[in-house]
């Protein structure tokens, strides 16, 4: 009888790595752009993936910006990748929202709290490769341009599994 076991590299055993793989990033540093709605990538909130594999992903992203400036994010996919996710937060009324995009680039837009006031994204979606790979990237900016600092903060992750 095979058991699956965990190891530093991910799952390993009946169903192989590719099974249920968990793939890991996380900010070790806060990121900043100031003055600029033009879509950027992440530094580091982002993985490669092979072709033709389906890959569930969950993000926690912490983030700061003015109420002025607001937050956008995206995220974008190979060409002949299908995605789609979804985020829940807090709007600026700090009401339960979510927002919902399937488009690699389509970006949903969150309310600021404030310079330096951190607020948190939930998102969970999946994605299937086609016949190419390539990365699952996270891009953000500010929605309006404002000489202040928008932020994703330290410790902000994504996580995503094989299907």
């Amino acid at each position: 009888e095979k058991k699956l076991r965990f190891g530093e590299s991910g799952v390993s055993g009946l169903l192989g790595t590719e099974g249920l793989e968990e793939k890991r990033v996380r900010k070790t540093a806060n990121e900043t752009v100031n003055n600029s709605i033009t879509l950027q990538n992440d530094n580091e909130l982002f993985f490669a993936s092979p072709s033709n594999v389906r890959r569930l992903f969950y993000a926690l992203i912490r983030y700061s910006a003015s109420a002025v400036a607001d937050f956008r994010l995206a995220f974008t996919v190979p060409t002949g990748t299908s995605l789609e996710w979804a985020a829940v937060h807090a709007d600026t009324a700090d009401a339960l929202a979510y927002q919902f995009q399937n488009t690699s680039g389509g970006a949903s837009f969150f309310g600021g709290g404030g310079v330096g006031v951190i607020r948190l994204l939930r998102i969970d979606g999946w994605f299937q490769t086609g016949n190419v790979g390539g990365n699952l990237q996270m891009q953000w900016a500010q929605v309006t341009a404002e000489v202040s600092d928008a932020v994703v903060h330290l410790h902000s992750m994504l996580i995503a599994y094989g299907m």
